[in-house]
């Protein structure tokens, strides 16, 4: 299970009461939204607030307002319909911002989302350490503008590594910077928030939320991502169009 693979190199949940207070908290949301249940991510989202939080209650009720108010409905339930549009979002942004990146990308045939997509459905738990992890919470938190911040900071996250990532020539030297070295590499904490901070002027919520509704009403991706029933997640291509029916 996800809650024993949660964090292991933290004492906490090593040899501390972690596990247990991290699965009371899932099973207590999954008991208060059986829409959503439990999907991959919502561990490390709660075992960070565990760390921070001086009670479960409270990391419950944090977790429970960013599933509820701060990130768009259909963000975790089975269909993932939102969260997987915001991977097409994120692509249209790369294509506009970073159209060197995007390019070279295209070129060695990245799927970006494959990575990106945990990114996001982690809140940047998956790739950031604690010390600036906790800073861009801080954003997402404390700005009525939280969905918006994730684009913020994953298109700065891309935009510190340009250089490096246009000189990778494989598609599995990308794969593995960006899903085990990227932030390691020259990143400040304060260069990664200054950096997300200005994509302010040209990310915008109301064109994110337009874009995002767009891709949803189109149902583009359906069915090339969803939930299993122990909540991870199952990457899926869809049948080419003369399969249907059969």
């Amino acid at each position: 299970m996800d809650i024993h693979r949660t964090l292991t190199d933290n004492v906490f949940f090593r040899k501390g009461p972690g596990v247990t207070k991290l699965n009371e908290v899932l099973l207590a949301y999954s008991r208060r939204n059986p829409e959503v249940g439990y999907c991959q991510g919502m561990n490390l989202i709660t075992a960070s607030l565990l760390l921070i939080m001086p009670t479960a209650e409270d990391a419950f009720w944090v977790m429970t307002s960013i599933i509820e108010n701060i990130l768009p409905t259909q963000y975790y339930d089975r269909s993932l319909l939102a969260s997987r549009a915001d991977q097409k979002v994120l692509l249209s942004y790369i294509a506009e911002i970073l159209p060197k990146l995007h390019a070279h990308f295209d070129v060695l045939g990245i799927e970006l989302e494959a990575l990106t997509f945990q990114w996001f459905l982690s809140l940047f738990t998956d790739c950031l350490s604690a010390e600036a992890l906790y800073r861009v919470w801080d954003v997402i938190f404390c700005f009525n503008d939280g969905s918006t911040f994730l684009f913020q900071v994953a298109l700065a996250l891309l935009k510190l590594n340009e250089g490096a990532l246009l000189e990778l020539d494989s598609p599995g030297a990308v794969y593995a910077y960006i899903g085990h070295e990227m932030t390691d590499h020259a990143i400040s904490i304060d260069g990664l928030v200054g950096a997300s901070e200005g994509l302010k002027g040209v990310v915008k919520r109301s064109e994110v939320e337009e874009r995002r509704n767009r891709v949803m009403d189109q149902g583009s991706g359906r069915g090339s991502m969803e939930v299993r029933d122990d909540g991870t997640l199952s990457v899926r291509e869809p049948r080419p169009m003369a399969d249907e029916g059969r």
